[in-house]
């Protein structure tokens, strides 16, 4: 079996951008910054479809993410702690982003998965091998894994802002990057940041 730090380098997320090691404060990311320009917007509330979209596939995976780490015996209870806060509020969030998608006549799922324009969301196999790693390998690569998703989620709300059409779009993108920010803080301070 790879190490753990072996794994999280040969692990690749959506579009084929290689999985960052564990990240340093100081360390540049390997993946581009999200920029308005790559995401044109096509029809009225593309970029809100694809906000919410996006923020409910990222929700999806933190609960499927958080599920893997309470299964997993021997972690430090700070980490299940996280995993427990991190899903407590999605039940209700994904409701209302459903909604929206349902008042918008648009589908849940993102159009394309392959070169979806948020950096850190895992593909099948990434989660798969995460899932094979235990204790401390495990929550090396579990919180790299879940800093990246946060911080692109940031990202990705910031660069679709300016094309944003409906309040509650603007609302969420307010909401995301204030829970991204307190959550990258509290995965990189576990990790040993």
């Amino acid at each position: 079996m790879l190490t753990a730090a072996l794994l999280v380098g040969a692990l690749t997320g959506c579009g084929g951008s290689p999985a960052p090691a564990m990240p340093s404060s100081s360390a540049p990311t390997t993946q581009a910054r999200v920029t308005p320009a790559r995401y044109p917007t096509i029809g009225p509330l593309a970029s809100d479809i694809i906000l919410v979209q996006m923020s409910l596939l990222r929700d999806q995976q933190t609960i499927r993410l958080a599920e893997l780490a309470l299964g997993k015996p021997g972690l430090r209870p700070e980490i299940h702690d996280l995993a427990r806060s991190l899903t407590a509020p999605l039940p209700e969030r994904d409701t209302r982003l459903r909604a929206l998608l349902t008042e918008w006549k648009a589908p849940e799922a993102v159009a394309s998965h392959s070169g979806h324009p948020m950096r850190g969301i895992l593909q099948e196999a990434v989660i798969g091998a995460l899932g094979e790693l235990d204790g401390a390998d495990f929550e090396a690569a579990w919180l790299t894994r879940l800093a990246d998703q946060e911080q692109g989620a940031a990202d990705l709300a910031k660069a679709l802002q300016p094309k944003l059409e409906d309040q509650r779009s603007k609302d969420l993108v307010a909401a995301v990057t204030a829970d991204s920010a307190a959550n990258v803080t509290r995965l990189r301070a576990l990790a040993g940041h």
